[in-house]
This record gives structure tokens, sequence and C-alpha cells, in this order.
């Protein structure tokens, strides 16, 4: 009888055992060694209240499955599909700031595939003013600008430069040399890479006449020091006197 207990016991043990690796066996199968790669990439910049539409190609996609999406930051996502989905972002923003689009796979939850969205303010024309030119004399200013994407083009959108200047649409270089005098008022505005344009900047550029204001000189009396400061009007200080006729006393 003791033996016969001690048999069960053992098949009792035995059949659970069986049963422990049948399980093993059948759950161990891998999941799918499934890829993502989305376009446009992995990297974005974009302006405020800009779209974008993101689509996810995948191998290895058992049933295509396709991925579910994920938005981790500002914006929104609309028209989303298991291949596709468009990221909204915020109308205004104050700063630059971040978002990032997740695609995790369906199949695989395992994997999955981020890009990261880099949201800028508008561009903006940062100058406010404009030196003075001075007649005759060679004039050069760089416009400013901050926020946007990438690379900078510049125009005049309304009244327009004196004669005598050009602006540089790359550079943002107002330049020339100015042969009337007088004041131009104009507005420029500036747009960057992703084709958004700042609001108009008014500016005014004044070129100063310029003339020698000293007439006659007072007489010297031999053997006495003598000083007399010349004078003029307009134009930009500081001056620079030079003689253009004739020759100054040789003392």
């Amino acid at each position: 009888a003791a033996m016969g207990k001690r048999l069960r016991v053992f098949l009792i043990a035995s059949s659970l055992l069986l049963v422990l690796v049948s399980a093993g066996c059948n759950g161990g199968t891998s999941a799918p060694n499934v890829s993502i790669a989305l376009q446009p990439g992995v990297s974005q910049e974009m302006d405020e209240a800009q779209s974008v539409a993101i689509s996810a190609n995948l191998s290895n996609d058992t049933g295509n499955k396709g991925v579910s999406w994920d938005l981790n930051g500002p914006g929104t996502l609309s028209n989303n599909t298991t291949i596709s989905v468009t990221y909204h972002a915020p109308a205004t923003v104050n700063a630059t700031t971040t978002a990032t689009v997740t695609a995790t796979s369906v199949t695989n939850t395992r994997v999955s595939a981020q890009l990261a969205i880099t949201i800028h303010p508008s561009p903006q024309v940062a100058t406010t003013s404009l030196p003075d030119g001075s007649l005759n004399t060679a004039y050069s200013a760089t416009l400013q600008a901050s926020e946007g994407t990438g690379a900078y083009a510049w125009n005049v959108t309304s009244g327009s430069l004196p004669a005598w200047a050009s602006l540089d649409a790359k550079t943002g270089v107002i330049s020339g040399t100015p042969d009337v005098s007088g004041t131009a008022n104009f507005s420029v505005a500036v747009t960057d890479d992703a084709g958004i344009a700042s609001d108009d900047q008014a500016l005014s550029l004044t070129v100063r006449g310029f003339s020698v204001s000293s007439t006659s000189l007072p007489d010297g009396v031999v053997g006495v020091p003598y000083a007399a400061e010349l004078a003029a009007n307009g134009g930009v200080e500081p001056y620079s006197w030079s003689v253009s006729a004739g020759t100054l006393p040789s003392w």
C-alpha cells in the first residue's frame, strides 16, 4: 500500500511536469521582427500653425496591421490611419518648442519609431530703425530677423529704397553711395525657409546734406600763436577735415 501511494504521487508530479513543458513550448513563439521607417524622417522643423503629413513604412508586418499613433508635446494629430497621420503645430508659440510623434507596431508593440518636431514662432523683423547716411559716403546697414526656420529672404513690401541703394535679398544688407540728401520711407518683410513671411516693418533712411559752414577765418598777428576752429553742417559726425585745394601757410 505504501508503495502504491508513492507511485501515484510520482505519476501526478510527472504529469504536471509534462504539462509545464508543453505550455512552455507552445507559448515561446517570438514576436514578428517588425521594423518601422517614418517619413519625413526622424526630425522635422516647422513654424507655428503649420502641418506635416507623416507616413509609416513597415516590413515584416504580419497581417498588415500597421501602427498606432501617439503625440507627446504641443499640437494635435488628425487623419489617423494605420499607416499615416497629420501633425498640426499650435497656432502660436511664444518660444521654440518640441513635440514627438510616435508610431507603434500593432503586430509587435515592442517596436516603435519617433519623429521629433521642432516648432518655431513665425519670423519677425528685428530691425526697427536704420542709421543715417552721409552724402557721397558709402553706406551699409544689415537688417536683422529673429525666429522662423532656416535661412531668410528679404524684400521691400511698400514704398521704395532711395535710388542709390539696393537690398541684398539673402543677407539683408542695404548698401550704396548716397548722391542726394533726403529721407526715404519704406517697409520690409522677411520670409523663412518654411515659406512663412513676417509682418511688415516700416523703416526710414535719411541722408543728411553736408557743407562747410565756415566761410572766413580771423586774421593772425606775426609772432602771436594762432588758432581757429572750422565748422560744418549736416552729415554724420564725427567729421574728418582735409585741405582740398591750395595750401596752408608754412607755419
